[in-house]
């Protein structure tokens, strides 16, 4: 909300309620609303209204307010003369009371160009979002072509989302972590002994959703690592901040980079379960050679079970 009121057209705009919250509140649509609000506004829209109807009723306009912003709105901007002359202060103190900003816009400032001016800004973000994300990703590929590990992946993720960052399989073993993981890892150790066995079970086999949260308490988040077939192979888990956000609110810019950077892990759970179905073909081939006789000699047996063996161990 803070780069949108950066915004030129908006630099007369004065925010009257939640300043301290703007740099934390995403912003993805622009619209014009009147009342009724009805189903009319999406999630996460900075909208845009004069007030016209509510002007005259105190009640009218605090349902007006409550209604956008019980919509998930980002934010009501009201242009301000004709209808609306000024707040009240009710108004005030109740957006404030929710953290839901309420701004005032001079009346000779045209909707249109405010509409115009944000989605403008909003394209060009996104679109630099979405290179920054492909580099990101093209990263994770080369160090994957070049027989990196997974926590060496997990330190260039945490390089580029700030926070600490631990890859696990769908038992919860970890399979990799970044280098300031510590914490997190101590997190994770003491939510896996709350649970019980059977909890631990239910969490391993009811994964059905992209992002949920692991441990609202330890400010865990996680994120599914899945093949092209959408079968789940693990979890990226990471924290967020809870002195930024009250709650693992994920915005469709972080998932579509969660979206980027699982699709990369995933590279090294299906070369794993590759490696993995090459050995029991290869043991079921020696198996079956056993069973059937076709074998040259005992030191060409001992010499593909010597091989099996080793196989098994480094796996």
């Amino acid at each position: 909300m803070k780069d949108v009121l950066d915004t030129e057209i908006l630099s007369p705009a004065k925010v009257r309620t939640a300043i301290h919250r703007l740099e934390n509140i995403p912003v993805e649509w622009v619209s014009v609303m009147e009342y009724p609000v009805e189903d009319y506004i999406r999630k996460n829209e900075f909208v845009l209204s004069t007030g016209i109807g509510c002007h005259e009723d105190i009640d009218v306009f605090r349902n007006f307010v409550l209604d956008v912003l019980h919509s998930g709105a980002s934010a009501l901007a009201i242009a301000l003369g004709r209808y609306i002359k000024e707040i009240p202060m009710e108004i005030i103190h109740l957006a404030e009371k929710h953290g839901f900003p309420i701004i005032e816009l001079p009346w000779n400032i045209r909707f249109s160009d405010i509409v115009q001016a944000v989605l403008s800004r909003l394209n060009h973000w996104h679109t630099h979002t979405m290179n920054h994300y492909e580099k990101i990703q093209k990263e994770l590929l080369h160090l994957f072509l070049s027989d990196g590990t997974l926590s060496q992946a997990a330190d260039i993720i945490e390089q580029q989302i700030g926070t600490p960052v631990v890859i696990v399989d769908v038992h919860g073993v970890v399979k990799g972590k970044s280098k300031n993981s510590d914490s997190l890892m101590m997190k994770l150790e003491s939510h896996v002994r709350s649970l019980s066995y059977h909890e631990v079970l239910d969490r391993s086999n009811n994964y059905a959703i992209d992002i949920d949260s692991l441990d609202v308490t330890d400010s865990i988040l996680q994120a599914s690592i899945r093949t092209t077939n959408q079968k789940t192979n693990g979890f990226l888990l990471f924290e967020y901040s809870k002195a930024v956000r009250s709650d693992p609110v994920i915005t469709k810019e972080q998932q579509y980079m969660l979206e980027y950077i699982t699709t990369a892990v995933s590279l090294w759970f299906q070369k794993e379960m590759a490696i993995k179905e090459t050995e029991w073909r290869l043991k079921d081939d020696f198996v079956w050679s056993l069973a059937s006789g076709e074998y040259h000699s005992w030191d060409y047996i001992l010499s593909r079970a010597k091989s099996l063996y080793i196989c098994s161990l480094k796996s």
